[in-house]
Protein backbone atom coordinates (compact mmCIF):
# COMPACT_ATOMS: atom_id res chain seq x y z
CA UNK A 1 0.00 0.00 0.00
CA UNK A 2 1.15 3.59 -0.62
CA UNK A 3 -0.15 6.88 0.63
CA UNK A 4 -1.53 9.35 -1.91
CA UNK A 5 -1.79 12.91 -0.66
CA UNK A 6 -4.13 15.60 -1.91
CA UNK A 7 -1.78 18.52 -2.76
CA UNK A 8 -4.31 21.32 -2.62
CA UNK A 9 -3.43 24.02 -0.06
CA UNK A 10 -4.86 23.34 3.39
CA UNK A 11 -5.64 19.64 2.72
CA UNK A 12 -3.49 17.11 4.60
CA UNK A 13 -5.68 13.97 4.68
CA UNK A 14 -4.33 10.78 3.21
CA UNK A 15 -5.81 7.57 1.96
CA UNK A 16 -4.02 4.28 1.43
CA UNK A 17 -3.99 2.33 -1.81
CA UNK A 18 -1.94 -0.66 -2.87
CA UNK A 19 1.71 0.17 -3.59
CA UNK A 20 1.62 -1.25 -7.11
CA UNK A 21 -0.81 -0.70 -9.89
CA UNK A 22 -2.69 2.24 -11.37
CA UNK A 23 -6.35 2.74 -10.49
CA UNK A 24 -9.32 4.50 -12.02
CA UNK A 25 -12.41 5.70 -10.27
CA UNK A 26 -15.54 3.69 -11.11
CA UNK A 27 -18.37 5.33 -9.15
CA UNK A 28 -20.36 8.57 -9.26
CA UNK A 29 -21.64 7.85 -12.73
CA UNK A 30 -18.29 8.71 -14.29
CA UNK A 31 -16.44 5.46 -14.83
CA UNK A 32 -13.03 5.30 -16.48
CA UNK A 33 -12.17 8.98 -15.76
CA UNK A 34 -8.67 8.97 -14.46
CA UNK A 35 -7.59 11.31 -11.75
CA UNK A 36 -11.01 12.72 -10.85
CA UNK A 37 -11.77 13.80 -7.29
CA UNK A 38 -12.92 11.19 -4.83
CA UNK A 39 -16.38 11.26 -3.29
CA UNK A 40 -17.52 13.08 -0.21
CA UNK A 41 -16.28 11.94 3.22
CA UNK A 42 -17.90 8.74 4.47
CA UNK A 43 -18.78 7.55 0.92
CA UNK A 44 -17.44 4.31 -0.57
CA UNK A 45 -15.35 4.69 -3.74
CA UNK A 46 -14.69 1.73 -6.07
CA UNK A 47 -11.49 1.55 -8.14
CA UNK A 48 -10.54 -0.82 -10.90
CA UNK A 49 -6.99 -1.98 -11.21
CA UNK A 50 -5.63 -1.50 -14.74
CA UNK A 51 -2.00 -2.42 -14.04
CA UNK A 52 -1.32 -6.12 -13.93
CA UNK A 53 -0.29 -7.31 -10.51
CA UNK A 54 -1.51 -10.71 -9.11
CA UNK A 55 -1.03 -9.60 -5.56
CA UNK A 56 -3.71 -6.91 -5.84
CA UNK A 57 -7.41 -7.71 -6.37
CA UNK A 58 -9.06 -6.63 -9.59
CA UNK A 59 -11.40 -4.21 -7.84
CA UNK A 60 -11.14 -2.77 -4.39
CA UNK A 61 -13.43 -0.65 -2.33
CA UNK A 62 -12.12 2.02 0.04
CA UNK A 63 -14.26 4.04 2.31
CA UNK A 64 -13.10 7.55 2.99
CA UNK A 65 -13.03 8.53 6.63
CA UNK A 66 -15.74 10.90 7.68
CA UNK A 67 -13.07 13.25 8.96
CA UNK A 68 -11.79 13.85 5.42
CA UNK A 69 -12.31 17.58 4.89
CA UNK A 70 -12.14 17.75 1.08
CA UNK A 71 -12.00 15.54 -1.98
CA UNK A 72 -8.68 13.86 -2.65
CA UNK A 73 -6.94 13.38 -6.05
CA UNK A 74 -5.50 9.94 -6.72
CA UNK A 75 -2.85 11.06 -9.20
CA UNK A 76 -2.07 13.94 -11.56
CA UNK A 77 -1.83 13.83 -15.37
CA UNK A 78 1.58 14.82 -16.74
CA UNK A 79 1.91 18.57 -17.50
CA UNK A 80 2.90 17.97 -21.18
CA UNK A 81 -0.43 16.22 -21.89
CA UNK A 82 -2.44 19.07 -20.44
CA UNK A 83 -0.41 21.68 -22.43
CA UNK A 84 -0.87 19.81 -25.72
CA UNK A 85 -4.58 19.50 -25.07
CA UNK A 86 -4.84 23.23 -24.37
CA UNK A 87 -2.97 24.12 -27.61
CA UNK A 88 -5.11 21.81 -29.71
CA UNK A 89 -8.23 23.30 -28.21
CA UNK A 90 -7.03 26.86 -28.88
CA UNK A 91 -6.17 26.13 -32.53
CA UNK A 92 -9.53 24.49 -33.03
CA UNK A 93 -11.28 27.56 -31.61
CA UNK A 94 -9.31 29.91 -33.90
CA UNK A 95 -10.09 27.78 -36.94
CA UNK A 96 -13.75 27.78 -35.99
CA UNK A 97 -13.76 31.60 -35.75
CA UNK A 98 -12.07 31.94 -39.17
CA UNK A 99 -14.53 29.57 -40.80
CA UNK A 100 -17.45 31.39 -39.20
CA UNK A 101 -16.09 34.76 -40.41
CA UNK A 102 -15.69 33.47 -43.96
CA UNK A 103 -19.16 31.95 -43.92
CA UNK A 104 -21.16 34.71 -42.27
CA UNK A 105 -19.25 37.97 -42.96
CA UNK A 106 -17.36 37.72 -46.27
CA UNK A 107 -19.86 37.81 -49.20
CA UNK A 108 -19.45 35.17 -51.84
CA UNK A 109 -21.25 37.25 -54.47
CA UNK A 110 -21.13 40.97 -55.25
CA UNK A 111 -23.90 42.60 -57.29
CA UNK A 112 -23.18 46.03 -58.75
CA UNK A 113 -26.30 47.92 -59.80
CA UNK A 114 -26.51 51.10 -61.87
CA UNK A 115 -29.93 52.70 -61.30
CA UNK A 116 -31.98 54.32 -64.03
CA UNK A 117 -31.89 58.11 -64.32
CA UNK A 118 -34.66 60.26 -65.71
CA UNK A 119 -33.32 63.40 -67.37
CA UNK A 120 -34.97 66.59 -68.59
CA UNK A 121 -33.15 69.35 -70.53
CA UNK A 122 -33.12 72.94 -69.29
CA UNK A 123 -32.37 75.98 -71.47
CA UNK A 124 -32.61 79.27 -69.57
CA UNK A 125 -31.21 82.80 -69.54
CA UNK A 126 -29.96 84.00 -66.16
CA UNK A 127 -28.66 87.41 -65.13
CA UNK A 128 -25.51 87.40 -62.99
CA UNK A 129 -25.45 90.74 -61.20
CA UNK A 130 -22.76 91.86 -58.70
CA UNK A 131 -25.10 94.67 -57.60
CA UNK A 132 -27.94 92.30 -56.68
CA UNK A 133 -28.41 92.13 -52.96
CA UNK A 134 -30.02 88.68 -52.84
CA UNK A 135 -31.12 85.78 -55.01
CA UNK A 136 -34.30 86.44 -56.99
CA UNK A 137 -35.48 83.05 -58.23
CA UNK A 138 -38.62 84.35 -59.88
CA UNK A 139 -36.80 86.95 -61.98
CA UNK A 140 -33.76 84.77 -62.54
CA UNK A 141 -31.23 87.15 -60.95
CA UNK A 142 -28.20 85.63 -59.21
CA UNK A 143 -25.98 87.77 -56.92
CA UNK A 144 -22.28 87.73 -57.73
CA UNK A 145 -18.88 89.09 -56.81
CA UNK A 146 -16.31 90.75 -59.09
CA UNK A 147 -12.87 89.20 -58.60
CA UNK A 148 -9.49 90.38 -59.88
CA UNK A 149 -5.99 88.92 -59.98
CA UNK A 150 -2.77 90.83 -60.71
CA UNK A 151 0.37 89.05 -61.95
CA UNK A 152 3.72 90.24 -63.30
CA UNK A 153 6.73 88.66 -64.97
CA UNK A 154 9.85 89.49 -67.01
CA UNK A 155 10.59 87.49 -70.15
CA UNK A 156 13.75 87.61 -72.31
CA UNK A 157 14.34 86.33 -75.85
CA UNK A 158 17.17 86.59 -78.40
CA UNK A 159 16.79 89.32 -81.01
CA UNK A 160 16.37 88.36 -84.67
CA UNK A 161 17.62 91.52 -86.46
CA UNK A 162 21.02 91.25 -88.16
CA UNK A 163 23.08 93.78 -90.12
CA UNK A 164 26.66 94.17 -91.32
CA UNK A 165 28.17 97.42 -90.15
CA UNK A 166 31.53 99.10 -90.85
CA UNK A 167 34.02 98.79 -88.04
CA UNK A 168 37.68 99.57 -88.93
CA UNK A 169 38.80 102.77 -90.75
CA UNK A 170 41.26 102.64 -93.63
CA UNK A 171 44.52 104.63 -93.32
CA UNK A 172 47.62 105.31 -95.38
CA UNK A 173 49.83 107.96 -97.01
CA UNK A 174 49.17 110.29 -99.92
CA UNK A 175 51.63 112.29 -102.01
CA UNK A 176 50.41 115.81 -102.90
CA UNK A 177 52.09 117.53 -105.89
CA UNK A 178 52.16 121.32 -106.47
CA UNK A 179 52.18 122.47 -110.12
CA UNK A 180 52.29 126.20 -109.28
CA UNK A 181 55.19 128.58 -108.63
CA UNK A 182 53.92 129.31 -105.13
CA UNK A 183 54.06 127.15 -102.03
CA UNK A 184 50.69 125.99 -100.73
CA UNK A 185 49.82 125.25 -97.12
CA UNK A 186 46.96 122.75 -96.61
CA UNK A 187 45.21 122.70 -93.23
CA UNK A 188 44.50 119.57 -91.25
CA UNK A 189 41.44 117.76 -92.54
CA UNK A 190 42.00 118.69 -96.16
CA UNK A 191 40.16 116.24 -98.39
CA UNK A 192 41.60 114.06 -101.12
CA UNK A 193 39.47 111.56 -103.04
CA UNK A 194 39.40 108.66 -105.43
CA UNK A 195 37.87 108.72 -108.87
CA UNK A 196 34.58 107.26 -107.53
CA UNK A 197 34.33 109.97 -104.87
CA UNK A 198 35.57 108.10 -101.77
CA UNK A 199 37.09 110.75 -99.54
CA UNK A 200 40.07 110.81 -97.19
CA UNK A 201 41.10 113.53 -94.76
CA UNK A 202 44.62 114.66 -93.99
CA UNK A 203 45.78 114.04 -90.44
CA UNK A 204 47.91 117.22 -90.13
CA UNK A 205 48.63 120.60 -91.67
CA UNK A 206 51.40 120.46 -94.26
CA UNK A 207 53.31 122.61 -96.79
CA UNK A 208 53.53 121.70 -100.45
CA UNK A 209 56.63 123.31 -102.08
CA UNK A 210 56.23 125.19 -105.39
CA UNK A 211 57.34 123.98 -108.80
CA UNK A 212 61.04 124.78 -109.48
CA UNK A 213 62.99 125.28 -112.76
CA UNK A 214 65.85 122.81 -112.78
CA UNK A 215 68.01 122.47 -115.88
CA UNK A 216 65.35 123.98 -118.06
CA UNK A 217 62.72 121.62 -116.72
CA UNK A 218 59.84 122.21 -114.25
CA UNK A 219 60.13 120.06 -111.19
CA UNK A 220 56.86 120.17 -109.18
CA UNK A 221 57.05 120.35 -105.39
CA UNK A 222 55.77 117.32 -103.43
CA UNK A 223 54.74 116.55 -99.86
CA UNK A 224 53.70 113.31 -98.22
CA UNK A 225 50.90 113.34 -95.63
CA UNK A 226 48.98 110.71 -93.66
CA UNK A 227 45.26 110.40 -94.45
CA UNK A 228 42.27 108.61 -92.90
CA UNK A 229 39.12 107.51 -94.69
CA UNK A 230 36.09 109.67 -94.00
CA UNK A 231 33.92 106.66 -93.16
CA UNK A 232 34.77 103.29 -91.66
CA UNK A 233 34.25 100.10 -93.59
CA UNK A 234 35.55 98.26 -96.58
CA UNK A 235 34.99 101.24 -98.93
CA UNK A 236 38.05 102.96 -97.46
CA UNK A 237 40.38 100.19 -98.54
CA UNK A 238 41.77 101.85 -101.71
CA UNK A 239 44.33 100.19 -103.98
CA UNK A 240 47.54 101.97 -105.00
CA UNK A 241 47.06 105.08 -107.18
CA UNK A 242 43.29 105.07 -106.47
CA UNK A 243 43.47 108.65 -105.06
CA UNK A 244 43.64 111.10 -107.90
CA UNK A 245 42.60 114.59 -106.76
CA UNK A 246 42.55 117.20 -104.03
CA UNK A 247 39.10 118.51 -103.20
CA UNK A 248 38.46 122.17 -102.48
CA UNK A 249 39.84 125.52 -103.72
CA UNK A 250 43.28 124.08 -104.31
CA UNK A 251 42.05 121.31 -106.55
CA UNK A 252 43.18 123.08 -109.74
CA UNK A 253 46.71 123.70 -108.49
CA UNK A 254 47.38 120.43 -106.67
CA UNK A 255 47.15 116.78 -107.50
CA UNK A 256 47.36 113.73 -105.19
CA UNK A 257 48.07 110.03 -105.47
CA UNK A 258 48.74 107.14 -103.10
CA UNK A 259 51.79 105.08 -103.97
CA UNK A 260 50.67 102.27 -101.62
CA UNK A 261 47.23 100.81 -100.90
CA UNK A 262 45.17 102.27 -98.05
CA UNK A 263 44.01 99.50 -95.66
CA UNK A 264 42.29 98.90 -92.34
CA UNK A 265 38.62 99.24 -93.24
CA UNK A 266 36.39 96.34 -92.03
CA UNK A 267 32.77 95.24 -91.40
CA UNK A 268 31.09 93.22 -88.63
CA UNK A 269 27.65 91.58 -88.40
CA UNK A 270 25.73 92.99 -85.42
CA UNK A 271 22.49 91.96 -83.69
CA UNK A 272 19.63 94.41 -83.82
CA UNK A 273 16.16 94.65 -82.26
CA UNK A 274 13.63 94.19 -85.04
CA UNK A 275 9.94 95.14 -84.92
CA UNK A 276 9.09 91.44 -85.03
CA UNK A 277 10.94 90.92 -81.72
CA UNK A 278 8.64 93.38 -79.96
CA UNK A 279 5.48 91.75 -81.31
CA UNK A 280 6.52 88.16 -80.57
CA UNK A 281 7.74 88.90 -77.05
CA UNK A 282 4.65 90.88 -76.09
CA UNK A 283 2.28 88.25 -77.48
CA UNK A 284 4.06 85.40 -75.68
CA UNK A 285 4.28 87.16 -72.32
CA UNK A 286 0.70 88.43 -72.49
CA UNK A 287 -0.57 84.90 -73.07
CA UNK A 288 1.46 83.52 -70.16
CA UNK A 289 0.37 86.24 -67.77
CA UNK A 290 -3.26 85.91 -68.81
CA UNK A 291 -3.20 82.16 -68.11
CA UNK A 292 -1.52 82.76 -64.74
CA UNK A 293 -4.06 85.45 -63.79
CA UNK A 294 -7.04 83.27 -64.72
CA UNK A 295 -5.58 80.35 -62.79
CA UNK A 296 -5.21 82.57 -59.75
CA UNK A 297 -8.82 83.71 -60.11
CA UNK A 298 -9.98 80.10 -60.15
CA UNK A 299 -7.81 79.22 -57.18
CA UNK A 300 -9.08 82.17 -55.14
CA UNK A 301 -12.78 81.78 -55.94
CA UNK A 302 -14.94 80.68 -53.01
CA UNK A 303 -15.87 77.04 -52.58
CA UNK A 304 -18.81 75.82 -54.69
CA UNK A 305 -18.75 78.94 -56.86
CA UNK A 306 -18.71 79.29 -60.63
CA UNK A 307 -16.30 81.76 -62.26
CA UNK A 308 -16.92 83.57 -65.56
CA UNK A 309 -13.82 85.41 -66.85
CA UNK A 310 -14.52 88.67 -68.64
CA UNK A 311 -13.99 88.63 -72.39
CA UNK A 312 -11.24 90.57 -74.23
CA UNK A 313 -13.99 92.83 -75.62
CA UNK A 314 -14.26 94.41 -72.16
CA UNK A 315 -10.52 95.16 -72.07
CA UNK A 316 -9.66 92.08 -70.10
CA UNK A 317 -6.89 91.56 -69.17
CA UNK A 318 -5.75 95.07 -68.38
CA UNK A 319 -2.08 95.86 -69.00
CA UNK A 320 -0.81 97.85 -66.02
CA UNK A 321 2.87 98.03 -67.00
CA UNK A 322 4.91 97.28 -70.15
CA UNK A 323 8.66 97.98 -70.31
CA UNK A 324 11.10 96.86 -73.05
CA UNK A 325 14.85 96.77 -72.46
CA UNK A 326 15.76 98.28 -75.89
CA UNK A 327 14.37 100.42 -78.69
CA UNK A 328 13.75 99.37 -82.30
CA UNK A 329 16.88 99.00 -84.45
CA UNK A 330 19.10 99.22 -81.38
CA UNK A 331 22.16 96.99 -81.05
CA UNK A 332 21.19 94.19 -78.66
CA UNK A 333 21.60 90.41 -78.62
CA UNK A 334 18.58 89.98 -76.28
CA UNK A 335 15.34 91.79 -75.67
CA UNK A 336 13.54 91.76 -72.31
CA UNK A 337 9.98 92.71 -71.51
CA UNK A 338 8.55 93.36 -68.04
CA UNK A 339 4.76 93.30 -67.82
CA UNK A 340 2.09 93.48 -65.16
CA UNK A 341 -1.53 92.68 -65.98
CA UNK A 342 -4.82 92.36 -64.12
CA UNK A 343 -7.55 89.87 -65.04
CA UNK A 344 -11.18 90.27 -63.97
CA UNK A 345 -13.99 87.76 -63.52
CA UNK A 346 -17.43 87.33 -61.97
CA UNK A 347 -18.04 84.58 -59.40
CA UNK A 348 -21.41 83.37 -58.14
CA UNK A 349 -22.71 80.50 -56.00
CA UNK A 350 -23.47 77.38 -58.03
CA UNK A 351 -26.41 76.52 -55.76
CA UNK A 352 -28.01 79.90 -56.57
CA UNK A 353 -27.80 79.13 -60.28
CA UNK A 354 -29.28 75.66 -59.69
CA UNK A 355 -32.14 77.19 -57.69
CA UNK A 356 -33.07 79.38 -60.67
CA UNK A 357 -32.80 76.41 -63.04
CA UNK A 358 -35.05 74.29 -60.80
CA UNK A 359 -37.67 77.03 -60.82
CA UNK A 360 -37.47 77.33 -64.60
CA UNK A 361 -37.93 73.57 -64.92
CA UNK A 362 -40.96 73.56 -62.60
CA UNK A 363 -42.49 76.39 -64.61
CA UNK A 364 -41.97 74.48 -67.85
CA UNK A 365 -43.50 71.25 -66.46
CA UNK A 366 -46.71 73.07 -65.50
CA UNK A 367 -47.41 71.07 -62.37
CA UNK A 368 -46.03 67.68 -63.49
CA UNK A 369 -44.30 65.76 -60.70
CA UNK A 370 -40.59 65.38 -61.17
CA UNK A 371 -38.35 64.92 -58.14
CA UNK A 372 -34.96 66.39 -59.01
CA UNK A 373 -31.89 64.77 -57.46
CA UNK A 374 -29.30 66.92 -59.21
CA UNK A 375 -28.78 69.43 -61.99
CA UNK A 376 -25.78 69.21 -64.29
CA UNK A 377 -24.73 72.32 -66.20
CA UNK A 378 -23.73 71.23 -69.69
CA UNK A 379 -22.78 74.56 -71.33
CA UNK A 380 -22.80 78.30 -70.68
CA UNK A 381 -22.68 81.21 -73.13
CA UNK A 382 -22.26 84.89 -72.30
CA UNK A 383 -24.88 86.82 -74.27
CA UNK A 384 -23.93 90.21 -72.88
CA UNK A 385 -21.63 91.73 -70.29
CA UNK A 386 -21.23 95.14 -68.77
CA UNK A 387 -19.05 95.98 -65.78
CA UNK A 388 -19.36 92.46 -64.38
CA UNK A 389 -23.10 92.08 -65.08
CA UNK A 390 -23.55 88.98 -67.26
CA UNK A 391 -26.53 87.78 -69.26
CA UNK A 392 -25.81 84.09 -69.23
CA UNK A 393 -27.46 81.40 -71.32
CA UNK A 394 -27.31 78.11 -69.44
CA UNK A 395 -27.94 74.66 -70.90
CA UNK A 396 -28.36 72.03 -68.20
CA UNK A 397 -29.99 68.67 -67.48
CA UNK A 398 -32.14 67.86 -64.46
CA UNK A 399 -31.64 64.33 -63.22
CA UNK A 400 -33.74 62.04 -61.00
CA UNK A 401 -32.07 58.75 -60.03
CA UNK A 402 -34.23 55.80 -58.94
CA UNK A 403 -33.67 54.38 -55.46
CA UNK A 404 -32.33 50.83 -55.25
CA UNK A 405 -33.41 48.71 -52.25
CA UNK A 406 -30.50 46.48 -51.22
CA UNK A 407 -32.70 43.88 -49.50
CA UNK A 408 -34.85 43.46 -52.61
CA UNK A 409 -31.75 42.93 -54.75
CA UNK A 410 -30.42 40.27 -52.34
CA UNK A 411 -33.73 38.45 -52.03
CA UNK A 412 -34.19 38.46 -55.81
CA UNK A 413 -30.83 36.82 -56.50
CA UNK A 414 -30.49 34.48 -53.49
CA UNK A 415 -30.49 30.78 -54.38
CA UNK A 416 -30.82 31.29 -58.14
CA UNK A 417 -28.48 30.29 -60.89
CA UNK A 418 -26.30 32.99 -62.36
CA UNK A 419 -28.35 33.38 -65.55
CA UNK A 420 -31.74 33.39 -63.84
CA UNK A 421 -30.55 35.73 -61.10
CA UNK A 422 -29.09 38.31 -63.48
CA UNK A 423 -32.25 38.24 -65.62
CA UNK A 424 -34.42 38.76 -62.55
CA UNK A 425 -32.22 41.60 -61.34
CA UNK A 426 -32.40 43.41 -64.67
CA UNK A 427 -36.18 43.25 -64.56
CA UNK A 428 -36.37 45.00 -61.19
CA UNK A 429 -37.91 48.51 -61.31
CA UNK A 430 -35.35 51.31 -61.52
CA UNK A 431 -32.42 49.08 -62.52
CA UNK A 432 -30.42 50.13 -65.59
CA UNK A 433 -27.38 47.81 -65.58
CA UNK A 434 -26.24 44.87 -63.44
CA UNK A 435 -22.84 43.19 -63.11
CA UNK A 436 -22.02 40.24 -60.86
CA UNK A 437 -18.74 38.89 -59.45
CA UNK A 438 -18.35 35.70 -57.39
CA UNK A 439 -15.86 34.41 -54.84
CA UNK A 440 -14.62 31.93 -55.97
CA UNK A 441 -14.91 33.19 -59.58
CA UNK A 442 -16.22 29.92 -61.04
CA UNK A 443 -19.34 29.96 -58.83
CA UNK A 444 -22.43 29.32 -60.94
CA UNK A 445 -25.14 30.06 -58.36
CA UNK A 446 -25.95 32.88 -56.00
CA UNK A 447 -25.67 32.01 -52.28
CA UNK A 448 -28.84 30.66 -50.71
CA UNK A 449 -28.32 32.88 -47.67
CA UNK A 450 -29.06 36.42 -48.81
CA UNK A 451 -26.79 38.21 -46.36
CA UNK A 452 -23.80 36.55 -48.07
CA UNK A 453 -24.58 38.73 -51.11
CA UNK A 454 -23.00 42.18 -51.16
CA UNK A 455 -24.90 44.91 -53.07
CA UNK A 456 -23.15 48.02 -54.42
CA UNK A 457 -24.92 50.90 -56.19
CA UNK A 458 -22.98 53.01 -58.71
CA UNK A 459 -23.99 56.46 -59.89
CA UNK A 460 -25.25 56.75 -63.47
CA UNK A 461 -22.81 57.90 -66.13
CA UNK A 462 -22.51 61.71 -65.87
CA UNK A 463 -23.74 63.88 -68.70
CA UNK A 464 -20.90 65.04 -70.91
CA UNK A 465 -20.63 68.60 -72.18
CA UNK A 466 -20.84 68.88 -75.97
Amino acid sequence: MRAVRDRRPGVARRIHVPDSGVYRRMDSGAPRQTGRRLGEPGRSVVFERIATDDSIPTSTTWRLPRSTAAPTRLWREPMSRRLVAALVGGLAAILLVVVAFQYFVVPSSTITVVPQAKRLPIDATVRIDPDAGALDVARGIVPATVMDATVSETLTKPTTGRRREAQGVARGFVTVRNRTRQAVVLPVGSRVMTADGTGFLTDAEFLVPPTLQVGGRDVPGEAIVAVTAEAPGLAGNAPALAITAVDGPFGGALEAFNPQPLEGGSELEVALVSPRDFDELEELLTERLQSAAIERLRRDRPTNHTLIVWSPATGNPQVLRREFSARPDEHAAELSLSMEIRALGTAFATEDLEAVLRQRLRDSLEGQAFEIDSIRVVDTEVLGERQGVLDLRVQAVAEAVDTIDHSTVRDTAAGRSLGEGVQALRSLPGVDRVTVTHDPPDTGNFPRISFRIDVQVEAPQPIQAP
